[in-house]
């Protein structure tokens, strides 16, 4: 395991998400990279039915195909953790308690590819039941080293290569500015869920009449 950089492609004004995804494909084939199968991450966020302490309580439940025996549970303004995938047997069991927010369900999933030292990930953004592209997310890992501040400035040739702007999470921001910062487990996924709750809110201001703004989206954050 190594250090992983999850970052949004920006869409292409009247082009489709496929159109850009391909592209970038085309750019990662070109430059030697193998199609290593595929991959999927997932949130699925739950609202607690009782409120907790006068507040409702919201849990997000990320999955990664990487790890496809965990799951990554992570409370809205508080703690995290990493449990086996039983986990979510047991939020089906307390719908009572906890129930899932309807059509919020959202995944990203693509192909892998593998080159050198890189493992490369595509992925299109999906929304509940709407199969149409919200968005296109791009994880690099730099699988030899798991140290932040060593690995940024090798993934980021890599990004300029591609013509991404290496526009970063605030997650990924902060692990660098701690300097002897190493990955973990969970690190990966809460960039996924930073950039999903992103998707949700560019989705939230697009469906709302003229005037009116959204409620902020929290970004969860470590214990």
């Amino acid at each position: 395991m190594g250090v992983n950089c999850v970052i949004s492609v920006p869409m292409e004004e009247n082009k489709s998400g496929q159109y850009v995804i391909t592209k970038l494909q085309k750019k990662i084939e070109n430059l030697g990279a193998k199609k290593a199968g595929h991959f999927s991450v997932d949130c699925e966020t739950y609202q607690s039915q009782i409120p907790i302490e006068g507040q409702v309580k919201v849990i997000n439940n990320v999955h990664d195909t990487e790890y496809p025996a965990s799951t990554f549970s992570f409370v809205e303004n508080g703690p995290h953790l990493v449990a086996d995938n039983t986990l979510d047997m047991l939020f089906a069991k307390m719908d009572s308690f906890y129930a899932p927010k309807k059509n919020f369900k959202i995944e990203a999933k693509g192909v892998r590819y593998e080159l050198n030292d890189f493992l490369i990930k595509v992925g299109s953004v999906i929304i509940g039941q709407n199969t149409s592209v919200k968005g296109i997310l791009l994880q690099i890992d730099y699988t030899p080293c798991i140290l932040y501040n060593d690995s940024w400035g090798i993934i980021t040739e890599l990004l300029h290569i591609l013509g991404i702007n290496p526009n970063i999470t605030n997650f990924f921001k902060s692990r660098l500015e701690k300097k002897e910062s190493s990955v973990d487990y969970t690190d990966c996924a809460q960039q996924y869920l930073e950039l999903f709750n992103s998707v949700r809110k560019s989705m939230t201001v697009n469906q709302q009449p003229p005037g009116m703004s959204s409620s902020p989206v929290m970004i969860q954050g470590r214990m």
